[in-house]
């Protein structure tokens, strides 16, 4: 390296404060707002969520959704092309939730 090369350091991103988190993801609409809460509580890729399908869904009954809390999801889609489960809270993708409205 030269003397007169300047190095430039890279610093980390920092996150975002609370309050701006929760202005940005109150003015989302349900689509949106469930593709972030996936992506914030599962620490899913944006291909990753991208490629959610409802069948990623283990086959889980009722009632293991109602005394698991969490409940695994297979992820086909990934970074480095190999199949991986991360775990998401069984509120967030219980059965009524996937239902379609009537």
């Amino acid at each position: 390296m030269n003397e007169l090369t300047v190095r430039e350091t890279r610093t980390l991103p920092r996150p975002l404060a609370p309050d701006v988190i929760r202005r940005v993801v109150a003015g989302l609409n349900t689509r949106d707002r469930l593709i972030v809460e996936w992506a914030a509580l599962t620490g899913m890729r944006r291909m990753e969520v991208a490629g959610l399908r409802k069948t990623s869904l283990t086959q889980t009954t009722q009632l293991e959704f109602a005394t698991s809390p969490v409940v695994p999801v297979r992820l086909d889609v990934t970074k480095g092309g190999r199949v991986r489960h991360v775990y998401g809270i069984a509120l967030v993708h219980s059965p009524a939730r996937l239902s379609p409205k009537r």
